[in-house]
């Protein structure tokens, strides 16, 4: 099977909600994709990203160095 995958780099947001709404924008896309099937996070190594991520129904794939990598499961229909 081929896998391809989308890695969402996020950045601190300004206004609270930016983040979720940034996630929630880029899953619909991905759900209208006809060559995506995965979202990955590339975030930092903070409880806030973790809390973030996790909330939002991610599962946690690997911890790096630096950083940390989530996947939000993607259902297409």
């Amino acid at each position: 099977m081929l896998v391809k995958l989308l890695l969402l780099i996020q950045f601190g947001q300004k206004k609270k909600g930016g983040g979720k709404l940034i996630v929630k924008e880029v899953y619909k896309k991905i759900k209208k994709s006809n060559h995506l099937n995965r979202l990955v996070t590339l975030s930092p190594l903070t409880d806030m990203a973790t809390k973030f991520h996790t909330k939002n129904g991610a599962k946690l794939l690997q911890v790096n160095e630096k950083t940390q990598n989530f996947e939000y499961e993607v259902i297409k229909r």
